[in-house]
């Protein structure tokens, strides 16, 4: 992700608990890593999540062929342009 002050690496970690959604983001670059995501919903190709501990949210859209995500990463008041790819 492209900032002000530079560029951030993050890795967002997804899975299925017990029918639910989980993940955690790592921000190597900064030396966080497992922050858990709070809020997780997606559906009709869209993907919306909740960060409460540093408070953010990304909100995107998948690819046809559900590969990447596009969308904003969205903190501090300021949106952001973050694509996604399935790694």
């Amino acid at each position: 992700m492209d900032t002000s002050g530079g560029s951030v690496h993050l890795n967002f970690n997804l899975s299925n608990k017990d029918g639910l959604a989980v993940g955690t983001i790592d921000s190597p670059d900064q030396g966080a890593m497992g922050i858990p995501i709070s809020f997780i919903s997606a559906g009709e190709n869209l993907l919306k999540l909740e960060v409460k501990l540093i408070p953010a949210a990304y909100h995107g859209s998948l690819s046809g062929d559900g590969k990447t995500l596009t969308g904003e990463w969205l903190q501090g008041g300021k949106a952001l342009p973050l694509v996604l790819t399935k790694q």
